[in-house]
């Protein structure tokens, strides 16, 4: 059973130093949850945008910490809300077959149309052709949200660790 000298000595241990030291820890396990989430949930097409989330922590007031969880990556807002992509000459090379390098890195294409009138480029297969790349003046792309499930998941991890710490700070030591 705690007593008032059990109080006051577990009283001593709450500085706003400690505070923000558990609120800092709360906020590290949070981003990197949320960091990682966001990784899992992203599309692997090129890399460039797995490669460009990262956290940051900030002071948002003299007491209060921030976490952030960002991406530099050009494309990452079409790629998190979704949108149009167009060209801004000619068409967008869209890969037919898994190739991971545009059309510069091929020799002997060729432009054909499709029996739907979309024109491709195509490169001679023995007696045949062989699709490789569909050319589109505008591409559109649904959303991942990727940013938003690490959002959600770097939230959830803050709320739960910030409980625990305070559980911890305010405990008489009757763990």
């Amino acid at each position: 059973m705690a007593d008032l000298a059990d109080l006051e000595r577990a009283a001593k241990t709450w500085t706003s130093a400690n505070i923000l030291a558990g609120q800092r820890r709360a906020l590290v396990l949070g981003a990197d949850v949320g960091s990682e989430v966001a990784r899992r949930a992203v599309t692997r097409s090129s890399g460039a945008l797995l490669a460009s989330i990262s956290t940051r922590m900030s002071r948002a007031s003299a007491r209060t910490l921030a976490a952030h969880l960002t991406s530099n990556a050009p494309h990452a807002s079409v790629t998190e809300y979704g949108g149009s992509i167009k060209a801004k000459s000619g068409y967008l090379a869209i890969p037919l077959r898994g190739q991971k390098h545009g059309p510069n890195a091929e020799d002997g294409l060729f432009v054909r149309l499709a029996r739907s009138g979309h024109p491709f480029l195509a490169r001679r297969l023995g007696d045949g052709i062989e699709p490789r790349f569909a050319l589109r003046k505008v591409v559109k792309r649904s959303g991942t949200g990727a940013m938003s499930k690490g959002f959600r998941a770097m939230a959830a991890k803050v709320r739960e660790e910030a409980t625990q710490e305070l559980i911890d700070l305010i405990s008489l030591g009757t763990k």
